[in-house]
This record gives structure tokens, sequence and C-alpha cells, in this order.
């Protein structure tokens, strides 16, 4: 009777030990040093070096066809690195240095609010 209860009382304690851990997700992740895509609202993970990126909004400031402009403008992220909320344009800040890694912007797709990103 008490290895009965033993046993019970080991499997519970199995039970909810195993449902705390969070098993990372792959289809949430990124890699470092290779390109990626993120799209608006959509969050990425790299456990390696403890980095959440976040794609929070947008950005179109091209200048309008038919219209003169003082410059041609952009397009641009706002990215939520950690607790950091850090801006990415294709014309005036295409990377940027945080927690000494290189975040770059690769490219953006407007459109579709998605855009391709490298950590290394």
């Amino acid at each position: 009777m008490i290895k009965q209860i033993g046993l019970t009382l080991s499997i519970i304690f199995l039970i909810f030990t195993l449902g705390c851990i969070q098993l990372p997700n792959p289809g949430n992740s990124f890699e470092l040093n290779k390109n990626f895509n993120i799209s608006q609202g959509e969050t990425l993970i790299n456990q390696e070096a403890n980095l959440t990126v976040k794609a929070i909004s947008f950005a179109n400031s091209l200048c309008p066809s038919g219209v003169t402009c003082i410059w041609a403008g952009e397009l641009g992220v706002n990215l939520q690195v950690n607790n950091e909320t850090i801006y990415l344009g294709t014309q005036t800040r295409k990377n940027t240095i945080y927690l000494s890694r290189s975040i770059e912007l690769i490219s953006i797709n407007y459109d579709t609010k998605q855009a391709t990103l490298k950590i290394s």
C-alpha cells in the first residue's frame, strides 16, 4: 500500500514538473548569422543569444510618384529587441548594434508587412 502511494505521488509530481517546462517552438525561432523573415506582430526567439525580436510596426515614407520631394524617403520597421525599441530603415539606419550583436535590415516588403533581418 505504501509503495502504491509513493508511486502515485511520484507520477503526480512528474506530471506537474513536466507540465511546467516550456519547450522551445522551432517555428518561432531564428538562427544567428542567417537571414530570417519576420512579420508585423510576430515574435521570434534565439535562446542561444538570449534575444527576443518582435516586429511592432512598419513605416513607409517613400515619396509618392508624381510628387517632387526633398528626399526619396524609405521603408522602415520598428522592432522590439528584448525590452528595447529599435528602428531600422532602408536608407537612414540599415543596421545597429545591440548587446554586442549586429542587427541588419536586409529588405522590407511593405505590402505584406514583412522584413528580412540578419543578427550576428
